[in-house]
């Protein structure tokens, strides 16, 4: 009878218990993510160089700052601060552009404020990756994906 109680917790509680309290977790967004944003259609180009900084992240409120730069020509770039949610239970960040804070385009260009998102997970590296959509300043709706990997 010992012995059953000693599997029985071994093999099914312990992991049990390992489980339910890794999955509630609160996962640290703060810091710095590197990565990519495609856009579909009517853009400068099709791939993009990308980095969101979460520099606050209190429960379920995050901000800080995304970076764009233009792969052909790397001094074009736009700073643009953002707020978000973190959903905890889905794993899922919302995050919102506000305001362009710094910036250098080309002639005829300007960017694109964003709305996203993104779903995090973890394999070997922590990931953000979703849908993100938004306009340029008198054009239509622009959308693509932005994936990113933490620093």
């Amino acid at each position: 009878m010992k012995k059953y109680f000693y599997y029985l917790f071994t093999f099914l509680i312990i992991p049990l218990l390992a489980f339910i309290n890794t999955r509630g977790a609160d996962v640290v967004l703060k810091g710095k993510w590197k990565g990519f944003l495609t856009q579909k259609e009517n853009g400068v180009a099709y791939y993009y160089p990308f980095e969101l900084e979460i520099t606050e992240q209190q429960e379920q409120k995050v901000k800080g700052f995304t970076m764009i730069r233009l792969t052909k020509t790397p001094k074009c770039y736009a700073r643009i601060a953002f707020t978000g949610k973190w959903d905890s239970k889905t794993q899922e960040l919302t995050m919102n552009e506000t305001v362009i804070v710094a910036q250098i385009v080309e002639k005829g260009m300007s960017w694109c404020i964003k709305k996203a998102k993104l779903q995090y997970s973890f394999s070997t590296k922590s990931t953000l990756k979703g849908d993100w959509w938004g306009c340029v300043p008198n054009s239509t709706l622009v959308e693509g994906i932005i994936e990113l990997f933490k620093e």
